[in-house]
Parts: structure tokens; sequence; C-alpha cells
């Protein structure tokens, strides 16, 4: 059964609960699919559709964006500290993770063992999510809509969820579809139409992003987002505004660079795109001269390199109540509810992974 026919057929199924969480890159992709322009921002019109297609829960992957960048800080901060296993890979690129792994397994250490955004989001939505809503792991069809097509080896990757529920079947994530896929469904089911809710919210929890979260979509966003979280953590929120050059980190060189302040740190920080550039890092070009990299596949990150949407991106981020991951409510909530802390046994079991 093609995946959009089983994905319908949950809809249709009266015992089955349908979660979509939607990628930052998707909101802004689907401009022409909505009769907008490039770039546009779409988010509360697609919330609303899947609502009228029948979906039960619709989530913002952000979320699990700013879950990772906490986890990852922690992370960060203990290698910083011991100087082990550096420079950090950091990336929400499986394809980048898969080409480290084929190409230079020795590397491996280096790579962060936080998950995916969407292995996060999706180990999450069958634990957390499904104890606030009183509902059956069992019976919940988790989609995630990504840009990207080398994502659709979250649907099988390591069964974290089966195995804590002691369950041998339970998948994190049921299905991938890409915003193409996404854009073509939409359009045959007729439900793409001006008098869309612009305005419609997000389901919760695992329904907000910050604006850290909000960028993760674009080259930069992902160390951005980490930095942002590590100075808040050791300087304290009082320090935020603009004590970053984030421009050096952002925009469209392939090979960007930056040394960090932060508290008693100077991190040296570097951004790449393209994995020619990637081959090139792994054989030692850039070798002793960052603490951490960040690594995308695709020019300028999943949103492939676009400058209207890459622009929006940073707009609504600006514009979102909540810059870094932790000044989002709901990032405390699910450690106050569940994980308890970063790096807790249970985050250890379902929001990382062996590298």
């Amino acid at each position: 059964m093609e995946p959009m026919d089983a994905i319908q057929k949950a809809i249709d199924h009266p015992e089955k609960i349908v979660v979509f969480s939607i990628a930052p890159g998707v909101r802004v992709g689907m401009g022409d699919t909505f009769d907008r322009e490039p770039g546009a921002w779409i988010e509360g019109q697609l919330v609303d559709a899947l609502h009228r297609l029948g979906v039960d829960y619709v989530l913002d992957l952000a979320f699990s964006t700013d879950l990772r960048a906490v986890e990852m800080g922690v992370e960060c901060l203990l290698r910083l500290r011991s100087q082990k296993d550096l420079p950090l890979f950091i990336s929400g690129c499986p394809a980048w993770t898969q080409y480290l792994k084929k190409h230079a397994p020795a590397k491996g250490k280096c790579l962060s063992t936080v998950k995916s955004p969407g292995e996060i989001q999706g180990a999450t939505v069958k634990t957390y999510f499904a104890e606030e809503h009183h509902l059956d792991p069992t019976q919940m069809i988790h989609v995630i809509v990504t840009s990207c097509g080398a994502e659709g080896g979250m649907s099988t990757s390591p069964n974290d969820v089966g195995i804590l529920l002691g369950d041998g079947v339970l998948q994190d994530n049921d299905y991938i579809m890409t915003t193409q896929e996404l854009a073509i469904w939409l359009k045959s089911a007729g439900v793409v139409r001006s008098t869309l809710n612009s305005g419609q919210g997000w389901d919760s929890p695992l329904g907000r992003g910050s604006g850290s979260g909000i960028i993760s979509a674009t080259t930069g966003g992902t160390m951005e987002g980490l930095l942002r979280t590590l100075q808040q953590v050791l300087m304290g929120k009082e320090s935020l505004p603009n004590e970053i050059a984030w421009e050096s980190i952002r925009g469209m060189h392939c090979v960007k660079s930056a040394v960090v302040k932060i508290a008693d740190l100077s991190i040296h920080v570097g951004v790449v795109y393209g994995l020619d550039v990637a081959e090139r890092l792994l054989a030692g070009r850039y070798d002793g001269l960052f603490d951490i990299i960040e690594v995308m596949a695709c020019p300028g990150g999943c949103i492939g390199g676009s400058v209207p949407e890459m622009r929006t991106l940073y707009r609504e981020a600006a514009a979102s109540p909540g810059q870094t991951a932790l000044d989002n409510p709901e990032i405390a909530g699910v450690y106050k509810s569940f994980y308890g802390y970063p790096f807790s046994a249970m985050a250890r079991q379902l929001l990382h992974g062996k590298t």
C-alpha cells in the first residue's frame, strides 16, 4: 500500500489517531500551493487544511528542534570542558549523518549523539504526548512532513519507543511525507482555498517552537540555536540581546566561521553545506580550526537555497515570543512532566542515539 493511501486509511479508521508534525521549511515552501508568493508564511492555513482533511493533531516540529538544542547544549559543554571528541559535528541533516557514517566511520565519535528533530518528535509524541492526551500509542499514526526526502529513514529508525513500552512493533515515526507530496494531497483533496484560517494555531503540547527552532531549516540555524542556548545557560537571559554577531554564521556562503565568546569559553565554530565541502572536511582540510561544526547537505540548508524562504524564516523567528529553546514554556513542561532534566536516563534512551 502506498504511504498516502495508508495515511488516508488511518484517517478514515475510527480507532486510529493521526498526528502530523510539520518542519519549519515546509511552511515557507508551499506558497504556490496556496496561490501565494514564494516564501509566503502559510502556517495557519496549513494547520487548518490538515484538520479539515481529518488529521486529529497537528504539531510543530520546531518544538523538537528546541528540545534538541537543550540536549545538545549539555553535550557541547561536556565536550568543550573535557576537550574530548572534538570537533563536535552537529546537524539535523540525515543525508550528512549517513554520509559521515559511510565514508568516515572513524569520525563517528565526533558526531553529536542527539537525534534529529524528527526522531525526537516521534519518540516524544508516542510517550509524553500520548500520556497527556490519554491516547493508546499502538493506535497512533505519526507522520513527519519535511522538505527533505533523505529523512525517509526516520520511519525505520531504531524502535526506541517500542523498546520502552515493551512493544516489538511500534515505531517512533510511521510515515515521512515531503513538501511536494503534501501539496499534491492538499490539491487533490480540494482543501486549498482562500477561506482557510491563517490564524489557526498548533495543537498542544509539542505545538510551539522558539525563534531558534524556526530558523533550523536554514544553514547556520542549528548552530545559532545551540549558541543561543549555551549563552542563556552560562550568562543568563539578560545577556541575550545581540551579544553574538549572528550575521557571521548566516547567509549563503558554503563555509562560514566565527569565534564566539560565551562566559569563559572562546568557541571556534564553523558552518558548512554541500557534500563536496563535507568531503574536504572529512579529509582533514579544516582540522584544528573548529570546536563545533554544523554540516548540512543541501545548499542553504533544508530550504535549498531559497532566499525568499530564508528571509521569511528569519522574519518570523524575530517575531516569535521566545528567541531560545529555554524561552519555550513547552520545553519546560516536557522536562518537568516527562524527561526530568537534560541527559537524564529517559532523555538518553529516547533523545540520543549511538554514533
